[in-house]
């Protein structure tokens, strides 16, 4: 138990420095502290193979495991169980359970011990359960109880007829890792040439100092390579964590200008080496170009985004890249998510050259905008720690994303204390976008109003049968 305590408190002091360093000075206030929960970053799984990270199927890292739970009929509350073999190679590396939303509230126990406890039933959050592992078979399972936090700040009805649950999955990275990144790639005042400003957080999970070299390669949209860049002798101190940056123009990126209409996004792959070899690669899509707003319009690479937007939820793939490309038809360039959505679901919007206003997971009954004690949960000021803490793991979740260009405070809640103070923490967080409440009902707490969305029934017409 004692040793158990120790690595809780090691792990405690690497998270509060990563988060210190990752989020570079932006308000770390309020995180909820007592729930089992990874520090928020980006989303991402690593590979130790260069051709796997290529392909960034998660399903051909030998480091991923998809989940999936099965109900327990003979349990006196709803409880979801599963077994996963983990190779004993893997307690020698940080292991999350990663839930990508739509779940539900639960308490997460590992091998019978409490591994941690999910509030919020539509987001994406790791939870860090190296201590709790055993090599071979281990059980994980999940408990719903009325009792769990967060339901007062949300809409989401637990299905008690469904049988499985799948959206979960469980993946590691070495002990020396890359723990997060910021990437941006903005152009000169020509538009002609490009920079990519990258910072990335290398964290260190051994007692004394390491060194590593950390890189990156970048690819543009016809797959040629047109940068690449090694820091060798990276000190990373023991239980802790450095931040490593570049900033390099990449030339001749006037035609690949992110946007609705140019869907040009070009591929990054982070490396980190360690011992004399490669043991980590991270890829993603870099889109060129800034989103910014001035007060009165959003602007993308120095043009203003003429906002032709609907609201979308997106709760499976099926039939969705075929009703975005219909919406794109229609006209509409913005989706106005209502809740926070899967990493397929923005992955494909950003192809689809569809921008979106991310929508922080808080959809309370606005119990008729009674501002009272017992009223509306918007204006319960022992609520903010929440209200804030759903913003941070939208803004750190989804920040890196080309086509993001704008921050919903969270949907139809009524309005008062938490969804004021809500909006000046988003401007904190992020000054280069607008801060969005959509029900703000002629109240200062948003920086743009929406057009009007127009019926989805309408724009999806004559789609049945194509």
């Amino acid at each position: 138990m004692n040793k158990l305590k120790s690595l809780f408190t090691l792990h405690a002091s690497l998270f509060t420095l990563l988060v210190a360093v990752a989020q570079q000075g932006a308000p770390n206030v309020n995180i909820i502290k007592d729930e089992g929960r990874a520090p928020y970053r980006t989303e991402f799984i690593s590979y130790d193979i260069r051709g796997e990270a290529d392909a960034d199927l998660y399903e051909a890292s030998k480091y991923f495991k998809p989940l999936l739970f099965k109900l327990n009929t003979a349990a006196r509350t709803i409880l979801f169980e599963t077994t996963v073999e983990i190779p004993e190679l893997w307690l020698e590396r940080n292991v999350y359970i990663r839930d990508t939303g739509r779940t539900g509230r639960y308490r997460l126990t590992v091998n019978g011990q409490a591994a941690g406890m999910n509030t919020e039933s539509y987001g994406t959050y790791d939870y860090w359960i190296t201590p709790y592992l055993q090599a071979g078979a281990n059980k994980i399972a999940l408990e719903f109880t009325p009792d769990i936090p967060g339901g007062d700040m949300e809409r989401f009805e637990l299905d008690v007829q469904r049988l499985i649950i799948e959206n979960l999955h469980i993946w590691s990275q070495p002990k020396i890792h890359i723990f997060d990144y910021i990437a941006t790639g903005h152009y000169d005042e020509e538009y002609r040439d490009a920079v990519i400003d990258l910072a990335v957080v290398v964290a260190n999970g051994y007692n004394m100092p390491e060194t590593v070299t950390v890189g990156y390669d970048i690819y543009d949209p016809n797959g040629r390579l047109v940068d690449y860049t090694f820091k060798e002798g990276v000190k990373i101190p023991g239980r802790g964590c450095d931040t490593v940056r570049f900033y390099n123009k990449i030339m001749r990126t006037e035609k690949y200008q992110y946007s609705a209409e140019n869907t040009s996004l070009y591929r990054v792959v982070l490396t980190l080496k360690y011992g004399g070899r490669n043991i980590e690669y991270i890829p993603f899509r870099l889109g060129f170009g800034l989103t910014e707003f001035d007060g009165t319009d959003v602007r993308r690479s120095g043009k203003t985004v003429f906002i032709s937007a609907v609201e979308q939820d997106a709760p499976v793939q099926r039939n969705t890249l075929r009703r975005l490309r219909l919406m794109k038809r229609r006209g509409i360039n913005t989706l106005y998510v209502t809740r926070p959505q899967q990493k397929w679901f923005y992955d494909m919007c950003a192809l689809e050259g569809l921008y979106i206003i991310d929508r922080a997971g808080i959809e309370c009954d606005p119990m008729d905008d009674d501002r009272g004690p017992e009223g509306t949960v918007a204006n319960r000021p022992e609520l903010l720690a929440r209200f804030l803490d759903r913003q941070q793991a939208m803004f750190y979740r989804n920040r890196n994303r080309p086509n993001v260009i704008g921050w919903a405070i969270g949907g139809e809640s009524g309005n008062g204390f938490n969804m004021y103070r809500a909006y000046r923490f988003m401007h904190a967080l992020d000054e280069t976008r607008p801060a969005v409440y959509q029900f703000a009902e002629g109240e200062w707490n948003t920086d743009i109003e929406l057009p009007a969305p127009q019926p989805l029934t309408e724009i999806l017409e004559g789609m049945t049968g194509r």
